[in-house]
């Protein structure tokens, strides 16, 4: 073996402290590792009473009206019954009582795409084109119509998705209602009638978000008298990568927070992901690729900062990231529960061994398909891992990764450098793969 590549198979040790615990494997959350805050699920507060649901926004009367107790960025889909147009305009008048649910701001759509979507849900399920949004004042004279709002659109749909991101007080107010919506097209025409087809959706979050001392981090501190609290409640959780690596994870135990028993977590989901992560802090957690692994019930004890049993969990693949959701809590109707909250978490399991240095899609080989994942991302600094040729870890893919992969272009955990027509060929590929990025820039 030369020089060259007995250093680059020096550069691929790593020396992994396995810790001892009560579980079934090692620990594999560190105090350090990267945790974000997630809500899963989309508040499922969207509803209307009996006869104040969407289809009394196109009957004509302003003595009926569509109420939504989703209140903020709640809002209608519409399907025009004599094809598509062009909204150029749009009117709306106020319900009958309760000005507070009046909304004060506006955001507008546009699809041609089959509506899909169903009543009452994010309205989410087609193609949507923004065409305009803005604030409006309604009338504080209830039954009465606002003075028309102009759409800056000349482009024809036959369905328009209307959502209200505000109303005019929250605080006070426990819904959003109009009594009736009217849409113009430019020539001042009335597009709707009563055999439209109207939807009731809600676009909003639960509301993820948590106190500045009780952050996900908190949640593998090590210190019971710390907690991780998220507002999301039901159906939010967090996503870490363990710094020890890929692992699998076989298990984990949940430590009570100091308080509030009906905000433990009922219930659990588990994902798992090689992707890089890029969802942020207090986002749904859906910016990566997923991988269901387990779900199930989970019983904490009723004692407070007290360790629960293990959790088993079934799983025998390898991810570099998890994702944890709480879809229940265990009591939500309760006064004190306005949240999620837990003080410690532990995951259990087994690290995977590093992988050869050079051998990007960890198949045991250093060969031609991880040559083709260096050159694709040849000269990139951006997002980079060891899975698109980053072998040194200093955040690029660059001759120093290409050195690493030439001095171990070999059969299963070998370490021999290449023959000079392999290299040649190496240095063909990642020329090529950079003339293609040119000609694209």
């Amino acid at each position: 073996m030369d020089q060259r590549a007995r250093v680059c198979l020096l550069l691929g040790v790593s020396v992994v402290l396995l810790l001892a615990s009560q579980g079934a494997g090692v620990t594999l959350l560190t105090p350090g590792d990267p945790i974000i805050a997630v809500d899963a699920v989309f508040r499922s507060t969207s509803s209307s009473p009996a006869a104040e649901g969407p289809e009394n926004l196109v009957d004509g009367a302003t003595n009926t009206k569509y109420l939504n107790f989703a209140e903020e960025n709640s809002g209608f889909i519409i399907e025009f019954a004599y094809g598509a147009a062009a909204v150029q305009s749009f009117q709306i008048a106020t319900a009958n009582d309760a000005p507070e649910r009046d909304p004060t701001s506006w955001v507008l759509y546009g699809t041609n795409d089959a509506i899909t979507s169903a009543n009452h849900s994010l309205g989410d399920a087609e193609n949507w084109t923004l065409l305009g949004s803005g604030d409006m004042n309604l009338p504080e004279l209830r039954e009465w119509y606002a003075d028309p709002i102009a759409v800056s659109n000349t482009d024809t749909y036959s369905a328009y998705k209307m959502v209200f991101p505000t109303v005019r007080d929250a605080a006070l107010a426990n819904s959003m209602q109009i009594s009736d919506v009217i849409f113009y097209d430019n020539m001042g025409g009335m597009l709707q009638s009563v055999l439209d087809t109207v939807l009731a959706i809600d676009v909003d979050l639960f509301g993820s978000g948590y106190p500045d001392v009780e952050t996900p981090p908190m949640a593998i501190d090590n210190i019971v008298t710390t907690k991780y609290l998220n507002f999301g409640r039901e159906g939010s959780g967090f996503i870490v990568t363990p710094s020890l690596g890929m692992s699998t994870l076989t298990g984990f135990q949940i430590t009570t927070a100091n308080d509030s028993e009906s905000r433990d977590p009922a219930t659990w989901e588990l994902y798992g992901t090689n992707d890089s992560i890029t969802s942020v802090d207090n986002s749904d957690g859906m910016a990566e690729n997923w991988i269901l692994i387990d779900s199930g019930d989970v019983t904490l004890p009723i004692e407070r900062q007290t360790l629960g049993s293990e959790v088993a969990v079934e799983n025998a693949a390898g991810y570099t990231s998890y994702k944890m959701v709480f879809p229940t809590v265990r009591d939500a109707t309760a006064g004190d529960c306005d949240s999620m909250q837990i003080a410690e978490i532990q995951f259990f399991g087994t690290t995977e061994t590093e992988p050869q240095p050079g051998d990007a899609n960890r198949d045991g080989t250093v060969d031609k398909d991880d040559a083709a994942l260096l050159a694709a991302h040849w000269l990139q600094s951006e997002g980079v891992s060891w899975s698109v040729g980053d072998f040194n870890d200093d955040g690029s893919v660059d001759d120093l990764d290409l050195a690493i992969l030439a001095a171990n272009w070999t059969l299963p955990m070998a370490a021999t450098v290449p023959e000079p027509s392999t290299l040649a060929l190496l240095g063909a590929a990642v020329l090529v793969a950079l003339a293609a990025r040119r000609r694209r820039s």
